[in-house]
């Protein structure tokens, strides 16, 4: 154990000074073209990709302590490990212009690791020593050693497999092939990434790769098509190189960081990119639901830069806050803090660093200067909702909790949270949703009920002072006008169960009581037909609201 710690300490040391050496050859590349082109945008943009090629760079050293430990073979194969196998191997992985999973799915490829000096064992040494933190090293190497045993094996063994190939059969009839003659679901999957790593086989480095993922991505594809082109794409954009062609020309880091975050979200400007262009033809495939493992990927990305010593707007020093502004701004947009809470964590940490103190005081200091950026309560209960499902969030749980309690029964609550210019029904559907993450927080269920049971005060309080129900239910309307409203109040999603759900509930409840309601609620309905056919809606949307 001792000898790997020396070896890590050996290769922090030794990747750093490589990444500094790069760094200098970069920014003298740099110099040397602007002497050339004589512009001075270009120097500053260029400056910009240079700081994150050092921000990639230095995964490599952070790779070395943050190893997520695989229990399964089947582990090795998810994101996770994926993502840690490309921050340890990125120097190979570039070199070699190949993916984790092609790595992982080609015997060639693999067998050409394993025989690569000792690169391999001096990574699974490292690997082991840390997640078993030395007592059970050798258990752990011998693990991970069995596994890539087995891995390469699975590999040689799918070499004589005749698969289809993409360039001659579509993908869909491909993989309806593999599943014809594959019964198990696991074999099935591997055979299909096989099958595409064949495929990226023929591309020239990253971007020939991707080329080939885009080219299956034209119309719409079924979720397990889109969830085999994820994975293979989410290997392709931990690439640097890739990042920067699909991004272009950023004016800054910031620029480029919202560029990444539209992208990830599927809500690039359609006026400021190409429409044949890598990043629009992205963009349409981060517009849906799918894409999960592409998209954390370009997430991990982001908070890494954030997290990273590089400034947000090298061009401008003086306008730094401006541009922290311009990525808070994009990640809170609408109250719904892209990137949950790694991402809350890693804009936290940045504003952390203007201030002068530091350790948990500064972090404290960090996190109420981010939540008074916010300007309404529900995104700084938002933000905070987000921050403590990270390290930041456990560290200062109690600090956070008392700011989630205090802004929730703050003595003017009711004018911040319901004061927006907005529709009743969408004032309640925000808090309503602030309510429902409260009971899927990482909390003790004491801790988790006491915010549940706020928030549902909250809402319950503001139904009563606002007379939502009143309103809904005016004498001067005809009694089925003022049911319907009622029923489809309680089933439009503005609220879910709880306090201020069953003040509605009640009312609807106590009209369906009243004497010869059926009779009162058609009385002003002129025949029969309309009538019966009233009716008959009546108790379909009250059987949906669950009143029936």
């Amino acid at each position: 154990a001792e000898s790997y710690n020396r070896f890590a300490d050996k290769m922090r040391h030794i990747i750093g000074d490589v990444r500094k050496t790069s760094v200098s050859i970069a920014r003298d590349a740099t110099l040397v073209k602007v002497r050339l082109d004589e512009t001075v945008t270009t120097v500053q943009q260029q400056s910009d990709m240079t700081n994150i090629v050092f921000n990639a760079s230095n995964e490599a050293t952070k790779a070395i302590d943050e190893v997520s430990p695989c229990q399964n073979l089947e582990d090795f194969y998810n994101l996770n490990s994926r993502l840690t196998i490309a921050r340890l191997m990125k120097q190979y992985l570039d070199d070699q212009a190949i993916t984790v999973t092609e790595l992982m799915h080609s015997y060639r490829d693999g067998k050409r690791l394993l025989d690569k000096d000792n690169l391999i064992s001096a990574a699974v040494g490292m690997v082991s020593n840390l997640q078993a933190k030395g007592a059970g090293a050798s258990e752990r190497r011998k693990a991970i050693y069995d596994a890539l045993d087995q891995m390469l094996r699975r590999a040689r063994d799918a070499e004589s497999l005749a698969l289809p190939e993409l360039r001659e059969t579509l993908l869909s009839e491909a993989l309806l092939s593999i599943a014809k003659d594959t019964p198990s679901v696991e074999d099935r999957i591997f055979r299909s990434r096989v099958m595409m790593t064949r495929a990226l086989s023929n591309g020239r480095g990253y971007l020939g790769k991707l080329e080939i993922l885009m080219q299956q991505l034209d119309g719409t594809l079924p979720e397990t098509h889109s969830a085999l082109i994820d994975g293979l794409l989410a290997d392709i954009l931990q690439n640097t190189a890739v990042v920067q062609e699909i991004l272009g020309n950023q004016p800054n880091l910031a620029g480029a960081l919202v560029s990444l975050i539209d992208l990830a979200t599927g809500k690039l400007p359609a006026g400021k990119i190409n429409p044949d262009s890598l990043a629009a033809r992205l963009n349409k495939a981060f517009e849906g639901q799918g894409f999960e493992d592409s998209r954390v990927t370009l997430y991990d990305w982001i908070k890494r830069q954030l997290k990273g010593p590089g400034p947000l707007n090298r061009r401008d020093p003086a306008g730094e806050n401006d541009a922290f502004m311009i990525v808070f701004k994009r990640l809170s947009k609408d109250d719904a803090w892209v990137g949950g809470a790694g991402m809350t964590e890693a804009l936290t940490l940045r504003f952390a660093r203007r201030l002068q103190e530091g350790g948990a005081t500064g972090r404290r200091k960090a996190i109420k200067g981010v939540y008074d950026l916010c300007d309404q309560p529900t995104s700084k209960l938002s933000y905070l909702m987000a921050l403590i499902g990270s390290d930041i969030g456990l560290e200062l749980r109690s600090d956070i909790l008392m700011m989630m309690k205090d802004l929730i029964q703050s003595k003017d609550s009711i004018q911040l949270f319901f004061g927006r210019n907005e529709g009743i029904a969408d004032k309640l559907r925000r808090v309503t949703g602030l309510f429902i993450r409260a009971g899927s927080l990482d909390l003790e269920p004491a801790e988790k009920s006491e915010i549940c049971e706020r928030l549902d005060d909250l809402l319950a309080r503001y139904v009563v002072e606002a007379k939502i129900v009143e309103t809904m239910d005016d004498v001067s309307k005809s009694l089925r006008i003022r049911a319907t409203r009622l029923v489809q109040f309680c089933n439009s999603g503005a609220l879910v169960q709880g306090r201020a759900l069953k003040l509605a509930q009640q009312r609807v409840i106590e009209q369906l009581r009243q004497p010869n309601f059926e009779k009162a609620f058609v009385a002003d309905l002129p025949d029969e037909k309309s009538r019966g056919a009233a009716l008959t809606e009546f108790f379909t949307l009250l059987k949906k609201a669950g009143l029936a």
